[in-house]
C-alpha cells in the first residue's frame, strides 16, 4: 500500500519523461517483489532475503535516482521524498525485525533472571529512548553549508538516512529483549557494525567544496549515534564475555540422584 501511495504521489508531481519518475517506476517493483516470497514462507531465511534485497536496491536507488534540481523545487516533491522513505522504511525494517523475531525462542522467567539477561534487557532500555531522540534531533536543521563565506543553504542534521539507520541498528533489539542470550547479543552487535559507515556518511560527511558549520541538533546525533555504537559494540560484547547467563545451565544445589 505504501508502495502504491508512492507511485500515485510520484505520478500526480513528476512528469512522465522524468528520469526520477521512471526509476521509481523501476525500483519499486524490485523492493516488493521478494516480500511475495515471504508472505508465501514466512520464515526467518525469506525475510533475511528480502532485506539485503531491498538494502541493495534501496542503495542502488539513493545514488541513480537522485532527483534534478528543478524536481527538487516542485511543490509536491516533499511529499514523494517523505512516501518512497516510508516505503524504504517499511520494507528494510519491517523485513529485518520479522527475520530476527521469527528466529527467536520462547523463555521461562527463570531465563530472564540470570544476570546475562538482565543486562542485556538494560542495554535495550538505554539504546531504544537514545535511538528516538537522536532522530528527532536528525529530522531538525543541523548544518549551515557555506562556499568559502557564501551561504549556501541548510543541512538536516541527519534526515532519512539517519532514521534508516536507527532502524536497522535497533532490528534485533526486540528480539534481545525477548530471547536474551549470547547468540542474540553477537549478532547484534555485528549487525550494527556496517551501520557505522553509513552514520558517519549522514553525520559527519559531505560534498567536498562545502563548508559546514554544525548547530545543536547535529551535536546531538552525534553524541547520540555515538552512545549507542558504544552501548552495542562494546558493552553488549562485554556483557556477552563475562556475564554467566542463560546459555549456560545454572549448577543444581540439589544432590544428585542414584539408582540402587
Amino acid at each position: 500500500m505504501s508502495a502504491i501511495g508512492t507511485a500515485i504521489t510520484a505520478h500526480s508531481v513528476l512528469s512522465s519523461g522524468s528520469g526520477t519518475h521512471f526509476a521509481l517506476k523501476v525500483f519499486l517493483p524490485i523492493l516488493i517483489a521478494p516480500g511475495l516470497v515471504a508472505w508465501r514462507a514466512p520464515k526467518p531465511r525469506t525475510f533475511g532475503i528480502w532485506t539485503a534485497l531491498a538494502t541493495i536496491s534501496s542503495i542502488i536507488w539513493s545514488i541513480g535516482g537522485s532527483p534534478e534540481y528543478y524536481e527538487r523545487h516542485r511543490a509536491g516533491w516533499a511529499a514523494v521524498q517523505v512516501s518512497a522513505w516510508t516505503t524504504i522504511g517499511i520494507v528494510v525494517v519491517g523485513s529485518a525485525v520479522a527475520a530476527f523475531w521469527f528466529s527467536a525462542r520462547e523463555v521461562s522467567e527463570d531465563d530472564l533472571a540470570t544476570p546475562l539477561a538482565r543486562r542485556l534487557r538494560r542495554i535495550v532500555q538505554l539504546v531504544v529512548p537514545t535511538a528516538i531522540v537522536t532522530g528527532f534531533a536528525g529530522l531538525l536543521p543541523g548544518y549551515e553549508m557555506y562556499f568559502g563565506d557564501t551561504h549556501l543553504h541548510t543541512e538536516t542534521a541527519g534526515g532519512g538516512w539517519l532514521l534508516l539507520f536507527l532502524a536497522l541498528a535497533l532490528a534485533p533489539a526486540a528480539v534481545v529483549y525477548r530471547d536474551p542470550r549470547r547468540r542474540w547479543a553477537w549478532i547484534w552487535a555485528g549487525w550494527t557494525f556496517p551501520s557505522m559507515f553509513l552514520s558517519v556518511m549522514v553525520s559527519f560527511g559531505f560534498r567536498i567544496f562545502e563548508r559546514a558549520e554544525p548547530l545543536w541538533p547535529a551535536l546531538v546525533v552525534r553524541f547520540g549515534v555515538s552512545m549507542i555504537f558504544v552501548l552495542v559494540m562494546l558493552a553488549v560484547p562485554l556483557i556477552a564475555l563475562l556475564s554467566r547467563g542463560a546459555d549456560e545451565a545454572a549448577p543444581s544445589r540439589l544432590p544428585r540422584a542414584r539408582l540402587r
